[in-house]
């Protein structure tokens, strides 16, 4: 590795040794290099590493940049690398739902991007041959069931991580140890990406490729609880993502509840409740088996009402603007529905970046008044959709090239 994982950690503009000794004020006066504690021994029992402020300033300075990081802004992206390897997607088996989503999600775009990739899980043999190895979700994939042995150093750090986590999530600090070892990372987020590029890291934003889905449940899915809730018309597999007039839920939310995301439900609850709406807030709480069971549903779910929904709430869910690029591409936008959303942001390619309507959360009832209702609003509604429709489909050929450069970068010997 050209750089030691304490020193990527050191260069992380939003890691401060001085915020890591007032966050954890029984290592002061032991003598401890706060880096070398934080790495070796501090990420692992769980302590807190950054200040919530210093991710914000951070991620504020990111958002202000431009929309989508350039090959030569990534680090180590050689333009004129060698053929790319081929590459193995690993997500555990007991990964969030929406993770093995986007690992499935990642294979179909480098397919799509020419490069040849596999999906694979824990239970693949870390001694065996997979390429160049793609960790998605590391917070998860070391630390459940057989991802253990895919733990030990040699294995880490030939391969490159997907981070899922939000920088402000416990979940990230739990990747870090691996993001730190690993030969690089990719990332859905721009601002994320952009934090670990100006870090000195080798990352690239991915950008997913995605075709319109006409079906998202199982056939056991149809006697489900929440689509049996659904209009008649709704409680049957397939869908037309391109039939937007005729479509019997005029908005959606489907998504974890969280103290924000409630508080704008309820302030606009009497504006919902004249309209077909369907709004349900996952909770927590239950059995950890039932729960995974009901979560993997629920992402067939999500999808099957964005499908049958005109317009899909995606609602921050606090303080911090963290917008999951992912799911609005191959979830919502992928399902023929119109992203409506209280959270600033840019997409690298314009025309999914339009589809995406913003506006304070206090405003959100009128924004959606007028895409359903106002003549101007409906037209812009229309223009969105069907230009997302064409941009979610196409492989970009300059990000592709970028892509396979930078894959090609990561497998080389010495390469972190």
């Amino acid at each position: 590795m050209t750089r030691t994982p304490v020193e990527r950690l050191t260069a992380l503009t939003f890691f401060d040794v001085e915020d890591y000794l007032a966050l954890n004020p029984d290592l002061r006066g032991g003598g401890v290099d706060p880096a070398q504690h934080a790495f070796r021994h501090g990420l692992a029992e769980g302590r807190t590493a950054f200040r919530r402020e210093a991710i914000a300033r951070a991620w504020g300075q990111a958002s202000a940049g431009p929309a989508t990081p350039t090959p030569t802004e990534t680090s180590s992206v050689d333009a004129a690398a060698a053929a790319c390897p081929p590459v193995s997607i690993l997500v555990s088996t007991g990964s969030d739902p929406s993770d093995i989503a986007l690992a499935a999600d990642l294979a179909e775009s480098l397919t799509r991007s020419g490069v040849a990739a596999v999906l694979k899980d824990e239970t693949s043999s870390p001694d065996g041959d997979h390429g160049l190895p793609v960790v998605v979700a590391p917070h998860s994939f070391f630390d459940v069931g057989l991802g253990a042995l895919w733990a030990r150093s040699d294995a880490v750090e030939r391969s490159l991580v997907f981070n899922t986590a939000p920088l402000h999530h416990r979940a990230f600090e739990r990747s870090l140890p691996w993001l730190l070892r690993s030969r690089g990372v990719l990332d859905a987020s721009p601002q994320a990406a952009r934090i670990f590029q100006a870090s000195g890291w080798p990352a690239l934003l991915m950008r997913f490729a995605t075709p319109l889905r006409s079906r998202w449940l199982a056939p056991t899915d149809l006697g489900h609880p929440l689509v049996q809730a659904l209009p008649g018309v709704a409680r049957r597999l397939d869908f037309d993502p391109w039939d937007w007039e005729t479509r019997p839920v005029d908005i959606a939310f489907f998504d974890p509840l969280s103290a924000r995301r409630s508080a704008v439900l309820r302030r606009h609850a009497a504006a919902l409740a004249e309209r077909p709406c369907f709004v349900y807030g996952a909770q927590g709480g239950r059995d950890s088996l039932d729960e995974s069971v009901e979560r993997r549903s629920h992402h067939r779910l999500a999808g099957h009402v964005s499908g049958h929904a005109k317009i899909t709430l995606q609602l921050a869910e606090d303080e911090f603007p963290q917008f999951d690029w992912h799911r609005c591409v191959t979830q919502i936008m992928a399902s023929g529905s119109l992203v409506v959303s209280d959270t600033p942001g840019s997409h690298p390619d314009d025309d999914i970046g339009r589809h995406v309507f913003r506006d304070d959360a206090r405003h959100l009832a009128a924004l959606t008044r007028w895409l359903l209702d106002d003549a101007d609003g409906r037209r812009a509604a229309s223009s969105a959709r069907e230009s997302a429709a064409r941009a979610i489909d196409r492989t970009d050929p300059v990000f592709s090239a970028t892509l396979r450069s930078f894959l090609s970068a990561a497998a080389r010997p010495n390469t972190a």
